[in-house]
């Protein structure tokens, strides 16, 4: 995307607006680059959009605990965990180097750039934690602003427009984005989670994680027992676009003509609108008798080929990352107990089609239904608009059976779902 030109003949004055101008649109450039690449999504009118992307991967070196590698942790998704994963103190949290874009509100389908993002460069460690009797939760949360650094302030001789004076003035030569991280306490003996402060001018603020502290937490204590890790990240991302990730080839060389192989039939042919492919990742919990969940209204689910997996993990460690992938079972009446080990269970579409016409509401049209093995799952893309129905165009699940382990809080399962782009087509 190419930015504003501007054009300065020889003998033509500069003023101060004109340098200026060749300053913000120089500045907005790497601004529109990750504004394309991780788009922010979200615009509803109303909400001042707020989105991190990480700047980190999986292929960095291996936290550990104890000299033990602890390869599950080296997740983009996880940008703030125990500093003592990444040899650094106890008690401390780390954050991981990612850009925060600020986006102001705006409707959809209003182009959605963002004008501001600041990045945090190297990691950063934040804590210790306040000791706790009753237990808390605090919240960590970003800071971002352009601030005038030291260098950034210059004397110069500056004549008056009006007297023809000059004196010496101290003045702002450039402002730079600067990214602090800060602690907001919770409430003592209660769930609620520290409040984020309300955004200032030119100053925004971003919810990175919260840090679940139990009763009779001591300040710089482990962040992590037996029952997995404190730290729940709470941030959100840009969303990635989907060329820029992976995309479904047409298949070329088909022949519906007969012959040897026996086949006969009429050429439908490719369509390149189909070449798009998107994978959607869902948790939740499952804890009543019946239950409904849209797993995902980001897009219109109707008329498409999809395959969803329904994955409930068996954990494999109590360092397990809670906060990721949440095992069956959990901290048990009688202390920090954890299931450990076990198989999974995986029920698993295949591709399937979705249609046009389903309610889960009056339970018909369901493209999916597992047969009761090992429970009632029914899919749907919900066509309704009666009273009480989900979005139009929503994935749905519903679950006619108990969870299993109710308990303990309730079942917790991932939905992995693959979808091409919308297959119906007229000819």
């Amino acid at each position: 995307m190419s930015g504003i030109q501007g054009q300065f003949p020889p003998g033509l004055g500069v003023v101060d607006e004109d340098l200026q101008r060749i300053a913000d649109v120089a500045a907005a450039g790497e601004d529109r680059a990750l504004s394309l690449l991780g788009a922010p999504g979200g615009a509803d009118g109303a909400t001042r959009i707020k989105r991190v992307i990480p700047l980190h991967d999986e292929l960095r070196a291996p936290m550990s605990v104890g000299g033990t590698p602890l390869p599950q942790w080296n997740n983009p998704r996880v940008l703030c965990s125990a500093a003592a994963y990444h040899g650094g103190a106890a008690g401390i949290v780390r954050t991981l180097p990612f850009a925060a874009e600020i986006v102001p509100v705006s409707t959809v389908p209003a182009a959605q750039l963002a004008p501001f993002i600041a990045r945090l460069d190297a990691f950063a460690d934040v804590g210790p934690f306040g000791t706790t009797a009753g237990g808390r939760v605090d919240t960590i949360y970003a800071t971002v602003t352009r601030e005038v650094p030291t260098l950034g302030l210059r004397d110069r001789r500056i004549k008056n427009p009006t007297t023809g004076a000059v004196a010496t003035a101290s003045t702002t030569v450039y402002r730079q984005p600067v990214v602090t991280l800060h602690i907001a306490v919770g409430t003592e003996a209660s769930f609620t989670p520290g409040a984020v402060p309300a955004d200032g001018v030119e100053s925004y603020n971003v919810k990175l994680a919260e840090v679940w502290l139990p009763a009779g937490y001591t300040s710089g204590g482990n962040l992590y027992d037996g029952s997995g890790g404190f730290i729940r990240q709470k941030w959100e991302r840009g969303g990635i676009r989907n060329s820029a990730i992976a995309h479904v080839r047409s298949g070329q060389g088909m022949d519906y003509t007969g012959g040897a192989d026996g086949g006969v039939g009429v050429e439908v042919g490719n369509s390149s609108r189909g070449c798009e492919y998107h994978v959607v990742r869902s948790i939740f919990r499952h804890t009543a008798v019946t239950a409904r969940i849209t797993l995902d209204r980001g897009i219109d689910w109707r008329n498409r080929l999809v395959r969803i997996t329904l994955l409930r993990t068996a954990a494999q460690s109590v360092l397990s990352p809670y906060g990721l992938y949440p095992p069956p079972g959990g901290v048990a009446s009688g202390g920090p107990a954890i299931a450990v080990g076990g198989a999974s269970n995986v029920v698993d579409t295949g591709w399937v089609f979705t249609g046009a016409l389903s309610d889960p509401d009056l339970a018909v049209g369901e493209f999916f239904d597992s047969g009761g093995t090992p429970k009632t799952f029914k899919l749907y893309a919900n066509s309704s608009t009666s009273v009480g129905a989900p979005w139009v165009g929503a994935l749905v699940l519903t679950i006619d059976e108990a969870p299993d382990d109710g308990a303990n809080g309730g079942d917790h399962y991932t939905a992995i779902i693959e979808t091409f782009a919308s297959d119906f087509e007229v000819r």
